[in-house]
């Protein structure tokens, strides 16, 4: 099962599902669970980063970095570096929060002003589309990686703007990430507890 959201339905996904992704992301070293989607896809999703720390600090722990099996991504966090409307717009509407609310260092005042997907602390892969023939590129490579929680930069030529989500090389990105999902349920029976 896919739960996806696009602009500010990816806030609302997020919102609804910060519990089960918190409780996926620690979950002991040697298991992931998801307990309630295969994978939580937002793409360009016009959000606080705040709502992200607390995710973000299990991902960072030496706990999580621990884990040495790869799986396909639980989480994928679209972001087209492009975007206007979330890049640029979003963090002048916020910026009244800055003022506001208290925080600590500059990781925190940053995800009180910007979207998810424009904090680069918070970005593990790029996803470009190169010249040789190829339809996409990630960076780094491959639907299966030790960490399943992506935040993913996407160039214009992948995701242009903020609306410009169903180009093709972005299609052909989902494609190979929901194939690989379909390819390991069907190969261990699609079980309520994945090894990690």
């Amino acid at each position: 099962m896919v739960i996806t959201g696009h602009s500010f339905g990816g806030m609302i996904v997020l919102s609804a599902l910060a519990q089960s992704l918190i409780e996926a992301a620690s979950s002991p070293v040697g298991e992931l669970v998801t307990s309630f989607a295969d994978l939580v896809l937002l793409i360009n999703p016009a959000i606080e980063a705040a709502r992200y720390l607390p995710l973000y600090d299990l991902l960072a722990d030496e706990e999580f970095k621990k884990r040495t099996t790869s799986q396909p991504p639980v989480f994928i966090c679209a972001q087209a570096e492009n975007d206007e409307p979330v890049g640029t717009f979003f963090p002048i509407g916020n910026v009244l929060h800055r003022v506001d609310e208290a925080t600590i260092g500059q990781l925190e005042k940053d995800c009180l002003t910007h979207a998810l997907g424009f904090v680069p602390a918070f970005r593990t892969h790029k996803l470009t589309s190169p010249t040789g023939g190829a339809s996409f590129a990630l960076d780094p490579p491959g639907p299966e990686q030790t960490n399943p929680f992506w935040v993913v930069g996407a160039s214009k030529e992948v995701i242009d703007g903020h609306g410009g989500i169903w180009l093709d090389p972005f299609a052909a990105f989902l494609s190979e990430i929901l194939f690989q999902h379909v390819s390991n349920s069907r190969a261990v029976g699609a079980p309520a507890r994945r090894r990690a």
